[in-house]
């Protein structure tokens, strides 16, 4: 396979929108203004994609608040509510009421709600404080921490205490966090000597690093204390991370892991954006990355959600799945649908292109963007399965910010 010019047009590229169909015509970025962001005369309905986004984030948030959180999950079928999904609303909301979708006392209102919640499960944590699962999970159990809920959780408070500095439970919850992840980082960092880096273990009871909740963690620390004691190390780390991923395939959970995975590499990704001053970031790489991340995942009329690398293929393919070569290594694309927050994790990293507004491929991005949207709205609509779970809401609902506050801030709507 050969190496696609990062530069060139990604049409040009074959990398997008993908090998397996193209999105239809109604998704050209000219359909994302924002101007008609209300209501239509027939059926109250909003007619354009903008208008549809809107009004999903503001029920997901609705219902969420009025809710109390509570809900089932893939692996719990009792409803309970979800520190993690806490995490991903509170960040929703702060944007949404950033963006002026939300007055700041509606903000007000949600935040309080949810950090009550989250101080009744938070749990100690290295030091700090830190959230699990909430429910039993494998070898785990509920009132374990996990690196990454406690990371999820931080970045919501960095969201709300940017906007609402005075409310003093969120601050203390942000600073026993943020203490909490830096101590995890270094006292429970483990070298991998198949990566050659050192980096935090999961949790207590999964004493092994999970690439993605490793550099979530460490981004979310970095924007939370950008000059803090492990910044420099913290930053050296995401570009050694940057550095792993093989091209044209992604990053893999670990290296025993073959599964190549559509939440992850937006995690990584993300992590990158969020985390790396921009004299160290390597738009170029990343941005490839992305384009080839789409390609890879794209399945008309929606996305997939995992690949494993495989030694030696099976031909012809069993169950439907796709075999794509990339030079010396094999992909196996199985048929299933891209989960709930795999497409809105999908959704912020292309909200950031497009909040980035570099060298005028805004539009573009906005234009891939657009069938990511579409399928996430496609998947709340359907009322059913994961469109039923908070955590998996939740996501969505942080999409759908992103979407919203990047595309009006190109129209000055909300600035």
């Amino acid at each position: 396979m050969d190496k696609p010019d990062p530069q060139a047009p990604a049409r040009d590229r074959g990398l997008w929108p993908g090998r397996y169909g193209r999105p239809d015509p109604e998704h050209h970025p000219g359909n994302l203004v924002t101007e008609a962001d209300r209501p239509a005369e027939q059926g109250g309905r909003p007619q354009n994609l903008a208008g549809r986004a809107r009004a999903a984030l503001m029920s997901l948030l609705d219902a969420h608040h009025h809710g109390g959180g509570v809900g089932p999950d893939a692996y719990h079928a009792a409803p309970l509510a979800h520190p993690m999904a806490e995490g991903r609303f509170l960040a929703a909301a702060a944007i949404a009421a950033q963006t002026r979708l939300i007055s700041q006392s509606q903000l007000r209102a949600m935040a309080e709600a949810a950090l009550s919640r989250l101080n009744q499960a938070a749990l100690p944590f290295a030091g700090g404080i830190g959230w699990g699962l909430g429910f039993d999970y494998a070898a785990t159990d509920a009132r374990e921490p996990f690196l990454i809920t406690t990371a999820m959780i931080a970045e919501g408070l960095i969201e709300l205490t940017a906007l609402l500095p005075d409310l003093p439970q969120a601050a203390e919850l942000l600073d026993g966090s943020l203490g909490a992840i830096q101590t995890w980082c270094r006292t429970e960092s483990v070298l991998n000597a198949d990566l050659g880096i050192a980096l935090p273990i999961y949790s207590p009871t999964v004493r092994r690093p999970i690439l993605n909740a490793a550099i979530y963690a460490i981004s979310v620390h970095l924007r939370g204390q950008p000059d803090g004691l492990m910044a420099d190390e913290f930053r050296s780390q995401l570009c050694e991370i940057r550095a792993l991923r093989q091209p044209g395939i992604g990053w893999s959970d670990d290296p025993a892991s073959p599964v190549i995975d559509l939440l992850h590499q937006c995690f990584i990704l993300n992590s990158l954006s969020a985390g790396l001053p921009a004299d160290q970031r390597d738009r170029a790489a990343e941005d490839l990355a992305l384009v080839e991340t789409m390609s890879l995942f794209s399945a008309a009329p929606g996305f997939l959600d995992t690949a494993s690398l495989v030694a030696k293929p099976e031909l012809p393919p069993a169950g439907g799945t796709a075999l794509l070569r990339v030079g010396d290594a094999y992909l196996a694309i199985k048929p299933n649908p891209a989960r709930l927050w795999s497409l809105g994790e999908l959704l912020v990293t292309l909200s950031g292109r497009i909040a980035d507004r570099v060298d005028g491929r805004s539009d573009r991005w906005r234009g891939y963007a657009a069938p990511v949207c579409e399928a996430v709205l496609m998947r709340l609509a359907a009322g059913d399965g994961e469109a039923l779970y908070p955590r998996q809401r939740m996501y969505a609902a942080f999409g759908l910010a992103r979407f919203m506050a990047a595309i009006r801030q190109g129209t000055g709507v909300g600035a």
